[in-house]
């Protein structure tokens, strides 16, 4: 079985469909409703969006769900290092007996700035589907300041990406038919996102030294 560990805006959504696909064809996996089923809000998920699934108590927390994985091994499911990072002595003792697939991107500087544009559009009650697999020409005209939603949540992440030990995969190495030869399944495709943010954001060179600032700490 692989288990797929990433970060957010990473391309995580495209890859797993492969690696799904792959744990279910070859180790008969079984699936959750949502791929990210260790994600805190994965509940809150089920309870907007799909009529038949409701609220588990098994369910409710990291603990109640890692507990759930130890009892059920054939889940096949996918993970950002936000999600267990409180507990994650426990999920590698989880996961210590499957092959692990990691994926990052070479480019953090556009993958930062995606994630503060997505966060931009939440705090500011804007659909979010512009910055998921869009190409440039459906991006809307828009002015953005990034200054009120500036942090370090992100990079951190990608920090602490890169001390769990694995296969790594880059985004920016990967097309379909690389996939699909390499996990020897098929998977829906997606359109990579070419938007360049930066002719969008107003105070990109305060964006820019902060992302430099905590880079290189």
């Amino acid at each position: 079985m692989i288990s797929f560990i990433s970060a957010p805006r990473c391309g995580s959504t495209w890859v797993f469909e492969y690696i799904k696909n792959f744990n279910i064809q070859k180790h008969n996996a079984l699936t959750f409703p949502r791929d990210e089923f260790l994600n805190r809000d994965f509940n809150v998920w089920l309870e907007r969006n799909d009529n038949v699934y409701r609220y588990r108590d098994d369910w409710k927390d990291l603990d109640s769900k890692l507990k759930f994985l130890e009892e059920n091994s054939r889940y096949t499911y996918k993970t950002h290092v936000n999600h267990v990072k409180d507990q994650k002595d426990r999920y590698l003792d989880l996961i210590k007996e499957n092959h692990v697939v990691i994926l990052k991107r070479k480019d953090t500087w556009r993958a930062f700035l995606s994630f503060l544009v997505r966060k931009h559009l939440v705090v500011n009650n804007i659909p979010t589907d512009i910055v998921h697999q869009y190409e440039s020409k459906d991006f809307p005209d828009m002015k953005i300041e990034l200054r009120p939603v500036v942090d370090d949540w992100f990079l951190n992440n990608l920090k602490l990406l890169d001390s769990y030990r694995g296969e790594v995969l880059y985004y920016e190495d990967l097309h379909d038919l690389e996939l699909e030869h390499t996990f020897g399944v098929k998977a829906k495709s997606v359109i990579k996102n070419d938007i360049d943010y930066e002719k969008y954001i107003t105070d990109l060179d305060f964006v820019r030294s902060f992302y430099l600032s905590q880079s290189l700490s």
